[in-house]
């Protein structure tokens, strides 16, 4: 063997044990991270997803009941973290909410979402089966088995999904009163269908806990399928 063919032979052992050394490093790094690390790195993703928000369309009470799964512009970049990203429309596809979802390596499931409307912002911290949800910079509560929401001030039941329902609509409570029907993701995905019902009247609080659940239903469903 000549010396510039073992000088590229060393050079080339060199690079495959740096990059292996880097890969092997961020998925240590990456591995069952920290609610810290989690929280971090969500912040990231929100200021990535502000530059967005200019093309989107104002989404507010009446614009509720137009809201779909339909999603464009989705992306998925597989790594060492999974990073899946897309943009929520209406039933006429304009586009109303844009987000980025992040999964790490391990068991198990950690990953953080991010979505923002033109008005406000939504973050997801699932960790050890729970998911920790904030509201405009404001903790909402903790989602145990995807279905019950408790309030972040007193632990208390603050929502529901009845996903014992046989429907296809899934009925959703918020302190004991039904607001609305929520739509099978796997069911609706590539259809014009709404994403939910809602019945009567909700106060601001209410509707913001109504989409709080049906943007993690409809983003999970998505992800899970990829």
């Amino acid at each position: 063997m000549s010396f510039l063919s073992a000088l590229l032979s060393l050079v080339g052992f060199f690079v495959v044990s740096v990059v292996g050394l880097y890969v092997l490093i961020q998925y240590i790094a990456n591995f069952q991270p920290s609610l810290k690390k989690l929280s971090r790195d969500v912040k990231k993703m929100a200021r990535t997803l502000e530059a967005e928000r200019e093309t989107l369309i104002p989404f507010d009470r009446e614009e509720m009941n137009l809201l779909s799964f339909n999603q464009v512009d989705q992306s998925r970049k597989k790594g060492v973290v999974t990073t899946h990203t897309g943009v929520l429309t209406t039933i006429y596809h304009e586009p109303v909410i844009s987000y980025s979802y992040r999964k790490y390596p391990g068991n198990p499931v950690s990953a953080v979402l991010c979505a923002q409307t033109k008005t406000h912002e939504f973050v997801y911290i699932l960790k050890k089966g729970k998911v920790f949800m904030e509201v405009d910079g404001s903790p909402l509560g903790e989602l145990r088995d995807q279905s019950r929401l408790y309030g972040a001030r007193n632990q208390q039941l603050l929502a529901r999904i009845e996903r014992e329902a046989s429907d296809e609509l899934l009925p959703v409570t918020i302190l004991n009163r039904e607001v609305g029907r929520l739509a099978k993701p796997s069911q609706s995905a590539h259809s014009n269908t709404r994403a939910f019902q809602v019945l009567g009247q909700m106060e601001d609080e209410e509707r913001l806990i109504l989409l709080s659940l049906t943007i993690l239903e409809a983003v999970s469903a998505h992800v899970e399928n990829k």
